[in-house]
């Protein structure tokens, strides 16, 4: 059977169209592979990636607000709630970032929530803090072919939502800081190398680019408003997973 001019044949026999300028027309490919020895394996990173990406990252962190001052006893923070929190700081963070040949720079916002209860004999209490941030931050993650280790850093500013309560009793003292600077340092570990069929599975399947763990330095400068009660920090590490899309 012959086949219209429109169209080719396959190695199957099957029809193919053929646009006008007599190539074989086919659906694009959004996973790009390379052939090796081993099998197929995810093009690398600088190259895969688009112009615009994105980051969710999920974290610990150590910090402790050791200058404030509790509304209800007349003690500093580690006399009153001790050093050890109930509660550690956990936080998410999203980042929308536009990429380089030489890294990324992005837009990130993250919020977490930290909890404590006295440290005092015959003192309830509990103190509640939300930090809510957003900064800008820069990625040297293209400085390798495939982003093994990339240190980035950030600046910005974070507003604090507190609440300290002397449970059982009606007395509660709260409410936001005026906007402070805070700023990170820190190193992503790229964890792809470590299961790459699992890595190519998770960017045919779900888009993701890269996964990494993290390890920062983060402070929390004091808010220069006279009001604000003072939520500064000394240098503490934070850690966590952060998913490339």
């Amino acid at each position: 059977m012959s086949v219209p001019r429109a169209f080719g044949a396959d190695e199957s026999g099957s029809a193919v169209k053929i646009n006008p300028d007599g190539l074989v027309d086919v659906d694009p490919s959004y996973v790009e592979t390379t052939r090796t020895s081993s099998g197929y394996e995810l093009v690398p990173f600088k190259q895969r990636r688009g112009k615009w990406g994105q980051q969710v990252s999920i974290g610990y962190s150590s910090y402790i607000p050791s200058y404030y001052a509790s509304e209800f006893v007349a003690y500093d923070y580690k006399t009153a709630y001790g050093d050890q929190a109930d509660l550690p700081l956990i936080e998410a963070q999203y980042t929308f970032k536009r990429n380089f040949s030489f890294g990324s720079v992005g837009l990130e916002a993250g919020a977490g929530i930290f909890q404590n209860s006295s440290a005092l004999a015959n003192s309830d209490r509990t103190l509640q803090l939300i930090p809510v941030r957003l900064g800008v931050t820069v990625i040297l993650d293209g400085i390798f072919s495939k982003p093994y280790i990339a240190p980035y850093g950030s600046v910005g500013a974070y507003t604090m939502i507190f609440k300290e309560t002397q449970v059982g009793q009606d007395n509660e003292y709260g409410g936001n800081t005026q906007a402070a600077p805070y700023y990170t340092l820190g190193l992503q570990l790229n964890l792809d190398w470590l299961d790459p069929v699992a890595s190519r599975q998770g960017f045919e399947e779900s888009g993701i680019q890269a996964t990494f763990v993290y390890v920062e330095a983060r402070q929390f400068l004091e808010s220069s408003a006279a009001r604000d009660r003072d939520f500064s920090n000394d240098i503490e590490p934070n850690a966590g997973i952060r998913v490339e899309f």
